[in-house]
């Protein structure tokens, strides 16, 4: 999987390769990476000192989650407080799916950075796709985009689009939180 930062240590790298477009439920957790993820420590993701611990947590919630491991991920990004580790939990809880629990998280968010990413990193996915998906091209809502999970959770047109945009979802956000774990 490309992701916006460009270089990555081997053993992040490794991982990061073997990630697919998220379910839009729990999914099933993938046991070929799970020897992998126990092994990995947080310094283990990062070549360059770490100036940001929470940031760098987050990144370990983040590819917990990307695997399915969704209360291995649950844990970790429940002991964060900041935006970013809301966000990860806000992400979790609507895989469950557990839409308003994921809203409150999205609410502990705030105004994430990413907001201002994710319209143009979303903006080619979302071209061909029903208003409220591109509604999500002009302005980014965590809201929307959790509605427009549930709308189509059981097999609806356009369940494939959200994997994909949760994909990106997931790319942006683990690329913000990597950049600041070290900035």
């Amino acid at each position: 999987m490309k992701l916006l930062t460009d270089t990555y240590p081997a053993a992040l790298q490794e991982l990061l390769d073997a990630i697919e477009a998220p379910e839009l439920d729990p999914g099933q957790e993938r046991s070929d990476m799970q020897d992998k993820l126990k092994a990995l420590t947080v310094e283990d993701l990062f070549a360059e000192p770490i100036t940001d611990k929470e940031l760098a947590k987050c990144c370990l919630s983040g590819l917990w989650l990307a695997f399915n491991y969704l209360d291995t991920s649950h844990d970790i990004s429940q002991s964060l407080p900041s935006s970013s580790g809301s966000y990860w939990h806000g992400i979790m809880h609507r895989r469950e799916p557990d839409y308003s629990n994921s809203g409150y998280w999205f609410r502990k968010v705030g105004d994430h950075p990413i907001f201002k990413q994710l319209p143009e990193a979303v903006a080619d996915t979302v071209a061909s796709a029903s208003s409220d998906a591109q509604a999500l091209a002009g302005n980014w809502d965590p809201y929307a985009f959790n509605d427009l999970c549930q709308a189509n959770l059981k097999g609806g047109s356009e369940q494939a689009l959200c994997k994909e945009m949760q994909l990106i979802e997931w790319q942006v956000l683990f690329d913000y939180c990597y950049k600041g774990a070290t900035a």
